[in-house]
C-alpha cells in the first residue's frame, strides 16, 4: 500500500468552491495554486461531474515560488446535486516545463513521481435567499424601522384620499375668482400709456407717409394723363412706372393703416 503524500501546493480556496446565481447562465469560480517550494510541481484537476464544468487549464505545472490561477465554469443546470473537485500534484524535474504536453502526461504514470498528493474541494451553490437573509433580518430589527412603523399607524389612508382632492379643488377656485377682476382694468391703462408715450412719433411718421403717398398719387396721375407716344417701348416703360408707383402708394397706405 502506497503512502499518500502531503499536498505541497497551497490552494485558495482550500476546502470549498462557491458558485453564485444566476444558475441559468454560466457561473464562474477560481482556484489559486501557489508553490512555496523550490521544486517544479505538476498538477491535475478532476471533478465528479465533468459534463457540468469547464476547467481552464485542467493540467499544467507551477514553477518554484510561482502561482497559477484555474478558472472553473459551471454550466446551466440543476443545483440540487453534490459535486466535488480534486486537485492532484506531483513533484517533477525542472526540465518538465520544456517537454511537450504528451510527454508531460506520460510522466504522471512514472512510478518515480508517485504517489501523487491530492486535495478535495466541495462545490457550494449560493442561493439568492441565503445571501439576502442576513440583510433582511438586520433591517427588521433596526430601531429606525420600528420608529417609522409607529409614526405611520395614526395616519388613515382613506382620510388622505378624501382630503387631498377637496383641498386642491378649493385652492384652484380661489385662484380663478381672484384672477378674473384683475385683468380687465389693466388692459386700457397699459394701452393708454403706450399710446400717449408713442403718439408724437406716430403723428410725425404718419405725416411723412401721407406726404409720400400724395407724391406717389401725383406721379401716377401724371403718367396716366401723358399722351402716349408712337413708340411701343415708351408705352411699356410708362406702364412699368405706373405699376411701380401704384405698388409704392399701396405700401405707404398699408403702413399708415398699421400705425393708426
Amino acid at each position: 500500500m502506497s503512502v499518500k503524500r502531503e499536498q505541497p501546493l497551497i490552494l485558495s480556496p482550500s476546502d470549498k468552491l462557491s458558485f453564485r446565481p444566476p444558475f441559468d447562465a454560466v457561473s464562474t469560480s477560481k482556484i489559486s495554486l501557489k508553490n512555496p517550494t523550490d521544486k517544479m510541481i505538476s498538477y491535475k484537476i478532476k471533478t465528479t461531474a465533468p459534463k457540468r464544468y469547464c476547467v481552464r487549464p485542467n493540467f499544467g505545472f507551477v514553477r518554484p515560488s510561482g502561482e497559477e490561477e484555474i478558472v472553473v465554469m459551471l454550466q446551466p443546470g440543476p443545483t440540487d446535486e453534490k459535486h466535488k473537485f480534486q486537485v492532484q500534484s506531483i513533484i517533477v524535474p525542472m526540465e518538465f516545463a520544456d517537454k511537450p504536453k504528451e510527454e508531460q502526461m506520460k510522466d504522471w504514470s512514472n512510478k518515480e513521481y508517485l504517489p501523487s498528493a491530492d486535495t478535495k474541494l466541495a462545490c457550494e451553490f449560493v442561493r439568492m435567499e441565503d445571501s439576502t437573509k442576513p440583510v433582511e433580518e438586520k433591517i427588521e430589527s433596526s430601531p429606525v424601522k420600528e420608529e417609522i412603523q409607529v409614526k405611520d399607524e395614526p395616519v388613515s389612508q382613506e382620510s388622505v384620499v378624501r382630503e387631498v382632492p377637496e383641498e386642491n379643488l378649493h385652492q384652484h377656485q380661489q385662484k380663478l375668482a381672484a384672477a378674473t377682476p384683475e385683468k380687465s382694468p389693466s388692459k386700457p391703462a397699459s394701452r393708454t400709456a403706450s399710446t400717449s408715450s408713442s403718439s408724437p412719433r406716430d403723428a410725425e411718421e404718419i405725416k411723412r407717409l401721407r406726404a409720400a403717398l400724395e407724391e406717389a398719387n401725383n406721379k401716377i396721375r401724371a403718367l396716366s394723363s401723358t399722351a402716349p407716344d408712337s413708340s411701343e417701348e415708351d408705352v411699356q416703360a410708362r406702364q412699368k412706372q405706373i405699376i411701380i408707383w401704384c405698388f409704392v402708394a399701396f405700401m405707404i397706405g398699408f403702413f399708415i393703416g398699421c400705425i393708426l
